[in-house]
């Protein structure tokens, strides 16, 4: 199948990337021709899928080529670039109303026989979303918070890169690189060619235009190494969402002989690199998938070893590394 994104002069202007706790989250679990990392991530945290997420990963994987597009909503990126926190995401989700659900259900209703999941949603979609909302958030818990961290540094060095090529050379040039499936025509018309098992029973060709609305690019670790997923509805309504590549390579997971875990502890570690510089305390407990005494408590632990300090900013709380804390992150890795 051919999809022709017809883009305007503004579209490439409104070109942005984002990280999506959520987004990853979703790919990560899909299991139709996954990618080789994502198969292997898959298998070493299937023993760890609550199962309070059974629901959420039956509609994830009941179309061969589609997931729905509510699973995913996009949210404006903060004005510190930081991208929405795993917590913000899960309340859009929740707060979606039953009209967007029932309209992102269309390509499910089409098999021959939809899965209970989607049964379950049409019936009474609001006590059922919430079920999906908490599925979410045990499975991000169980599967993927400890990993977090280090896969959110790969996707930012991906994104400052992307972001780099942007500015030197433009959004196009950036564009044409992301997959070998995606080719941009001087006619400002993106063309992305998917594999046949993402064909649908329409045209085999779909020409549509952006609208003014843009395209926001999400990085995963998850997609293939050449291919692109649309996430969002590419609709004249909603902006286009591309998930591709992320081609920096992963930090290692903090484990036994990750001298920053020695030092401080696992949990302490994890809180640490979830900082990333600053953050409230808040937007540390959706960065670690935890609630917010929680996050709480890593932050005093932090700032009693001299790692963070913290300061009331308004109704919030932000933290900050220190110059030791900064030292300890850059020079934290694997041991020897």
């Amino acid at each position: 199948m051919r999809l022709n994104l017809v883009a305007e002069t503004q579209d490439l202007g409104h070109t942005r990337i984002a990280v999506s706790p959520l987004q990853n989250l979703v790919i990560g679990f899909w299991g139709h021709q996954p990618s080789r990392e994502a198969r292997a991530w898959q298998r070493a945290r299937r023993r760890l899928v609550p199962h309070a997420a059974a629901p959420l990963l039956e509609l994830i994987n009941a179309h061969p080529w589609y997931v729905p597009d509510f699973l995913t909503p996009v949210l404006p990126a903060p004005r510190d670039g930081a991208g929405p926190s795993f917590a913000t995401e899960l309340e859009a989700l929740r707060s979606l109303t039953e009209a967007r659900i029932l309209e992102d259900l269309r390509y499910v209703d089409a098999l021959p026989r939809a899965p209970r999941s989607v049964r379950e949603l049409r019936e009474g979609s609001g006590r059922r979303l919430a079920g999906l909302v908490d599925g979410a958030r045990s499975l991000f818990r169980a599967c993927l918070a400890e990993d977090w961290p280090g896969i959110e540094q790969r996707l930012r060095a991906d994104i400052a890169q992307r972001g780099a090529q942007m500015a030197t050379a433009g959004p196009a040039s950036m564009l044409s690189g992301l997959s070998s499936r995606l080719t941009w025509r001087d006619d400002a018309t993106l063309t992305l060619t998917f594999n046949a098992c993402r064909r649908t029973h329409g045209p085999e060709e779909r020409t549509i235009s952006l609208s003014g609305h843009g395209l926001l690019l999400m990085p995963s670790p998850f997609t293939g190494p050449d291919s692109l997923a649309i996430t969002g509805s590419v609709t004249s309504s909603r902006q286009a969402v591309i998930a591709y590549h992320a081609t920096a390579p992963t930090p290692g997971p903090a484990h036994g002989r990750d001298a920053l875990t020695v030092l401080v502890g696992r949990g302490r570690a994890r809180a640490l690199r979830a900082v990333q510089g600053t953050a409230t305390t808040t937007e540390l407990a959706g960065r670690l998938g935890v609630g917010k005494s929680t996050a709480s408590e890593h932050a005093s632990a932090l700032r009693a070893a001299g790692l963070i300090t913290t300061h009331r900013a308004g109704r919030s709380v932000r933290h900050t590394t220190t110059e030791l804390g900064r030292r300890l992150l850059a020079d934290g890795g694997p041991l020897d």
